[in-house]
């Protein structure tokens, strides 16, 4: 099982060690309720069993505490040797022998912009994969939140779950609501009973695909669109930024006339 190789600054390990020198010389002054170990400045590196470079962590302090090892003021770099490298900070990290819990506060910035709010971060350096939960992703004055996100380092991909939302609040206004979602490199995909609104159009179907940006907008499978001038059902329909619909497979139009006439697509 590979198990990540943690650096610790030597000042740390000359604390410990005069501190359990101390203890033996003079085991009757009661140092044993004196604070833990702690250093300032700290620098943790995580490597995978090839000795490729997982991770770095800089924090302000750390210390030991019934042999587990915790630091403040965080800020961590994943895969930092590659071109989707993350980059996160929070106030305290906890760690192990192969991989560890950075919490309060928690923000992650990734070099396209995105950027992802939560209390809690989970990663784990056997698997290459990152779990927050609850998180909220933020990019170019879109939103989506939900309330847990598993992320493959590797892969760059996440996969959300437990109440997933998309907002944008901005002209035109985009919510749309699913019981997961995937994150791509340049995109999202809703799935699993979606629901779209996006001014007064509202939209259902089984999958949806937005860009980071939700200028291009995909629906696809079981597609209904209730518009202004009727409703629109198609296997498959693309929304451009400007409001233009374009549908395919099994296309039926359905008029909001006074008779409601209907046409059928060939």
């Amino acid at each position: 099982m590979p198990r990540s190789k943690i650096l610790l600054g030597l000042v740390l390990i000359v604390g410990v060690a005069a501190l359990a020198a101390f203890l033996i010389i003079r085991p009757d002054t009661g140092l044993l309720d004196a604070p833990p170990p702690r250093a300032e400045s700290l620098t943790m590196h995580g490597y995978d069993d090839n000795g490729d470079l997982l991770w770095t962590a800089n924090a302000a302090s750390g210390e030991l505490v019934d042999g587990e090892g915790a630091m403040h003021e965080i800020i961590m770099t994943f895969l930092p040797e590659q071109s989707g490298s993350l980059t996160a900070t929070g106030e305290r990290l906890t760690y192990g022998e192969t991989g560890g819990r950075l919490s309060h506060g928690v923000r992650i910035d990734r070099e396209d912009g995105l950027s992802l709010a939560t209390e809690g971060l989970w990663w784990d350096d056997t698997r290459q994969t990152i779990e927050c939960s609850p998180v909220i992703v933020q990019h170019e004055g879109s939103e989506l939140e939900a309330g847990r996100l598993r992320y493959r380092m590797d892969e760059e991909t996440g996969i959300f779950e437990e109440g997933v939302q998309l907002l944008r609040p901005e002209e035109p206004a985009v919510v749309a609501v699913s019981r997961s979602a995937r994150l791509q490199t340049d995109s999202f995909v809703l799935a699993d009973s979606v629901e779209i609104t996006i001014d007064e159009e509202s939209y259902t179907c089984d999958q949806l695909v937005v860009s980071l940006d939700l200028q291009r907008v995909e629906l696809s499978g079981d597609v209904a669109a209730e518009l202004a001038q009727g409703r629109v059902e198609a296997d498959h329909i693309e929304r451009t930024e400007n409001g233009e619909l374009t549908a395919r497979g099994g296309v039926r139009v359905t008029f909001d006339l006074a008779k409601g006439d209907v046409a059928d697509a060939p």
